[in-house]
């Protein structure tokens, strides 16, 4: 499966993600990674620069918006991507943070 980098911001602005999670790398940065409907494939975003887990969006340090669709869980595609991203920027370890951002609100919601 190849890996490419998404359009310029300015072409794509906003990116739906289902099969989400929110990632905490080893150096402390946040990251979106998901299926991305639009353009059929797995992405992982920039860093998280602002997030609203009632709304399930975010913007990256690209500027770009995420905006998450339905719960957290896994997709390959995305792990695939992620895995090669995490290689290329040197990420030894993450966590998973997205169920315990988000967890909190839905519950408040209900």
């Amino acid at each position: 499966m190849p890996y490419w980098k998404l359009d310029p911001v300015d072409a794509s602005p906003q990116t739906l993600l289902t099969g989400w999670s929110i990632r905490r790398t080893d150096s402390g940065s946040l990251h979106f990674v998901g299926y991305c409907l639009v353009e059929r494939c797995g992405s992982v975003s920039s860093m998280i620069e602002e997030f609203d887990p009632t709304s399930l969006r975010g913007v990256t340090h690209s500027g770009r918006v995420y905006e998450l669709s339905g719960p957290p869980r896994a997709n390959d595609d995305a792990e695939y991507v992620w895995n090669i991203w995490a290689n290329r920027n040197d990420v030894t370890s993450w966590e998973e943070v997205g169920a315990e951002v988000v967890a909190p609100h839905l519950e408040a919601t209900m």
